[in-house]
């Protein structure tokens, strides 16, 4: 049996408010306080890590690019549809019509066509 939220279920909305306030309660990754001086965290592509000490406003700067970043990613992935996520020869992008629809479809208004030519005036 599959299930699915709606938009209008009251699971989905408080899913939705828990995932935030849990959201707001994580630090940004890779940045803490010591001291009164900001630290950053961060990891190469070798896996070696390193910490950067900077003062609050320079961190603060860093967070907000971090932020406009990951806003500016978020509305990127909702105005644009992959087509890696489309399923793979499923209905997405599959034309309806065949050969044999084809022929159907015209032998049908052939039919039609001859049925329509019979009627008597009215």
């Amino acid at each position: 049996m599959e299930t699915t939220l709606s938009l209008a279920s009251g699971t989905f909305v408080l899913l939705v408010r828990l995932f935030f306030i849990l959201a707001a309660q994580v630090p940004p990754a890779g940045l803490r306080k010591e001291n009164g001086k900001l630290k950053i965290n961060y990891t190469f592509a070798n896996g070696e890590t390193s910490d950067v000490e900077v003062r609050e406003e320079i961190g603060n700067l860093i967070l907000d690019s971090r932020r406009e970043e990951s806003n500016q990613d978020r509305k990127e992935r909702y105005h644009c549809y992959s087509l890696d996520a489309a399923e793979y020869e499923g209905a997405d992008y599959a034309d309806g019509s065949t050969p044999e629809t084809e022929l159907f479809r015209q032998l049908e208004n052939q039919r039609i066509k001859e049925a329509f030519g019979q009627l008597s005036e009215v």
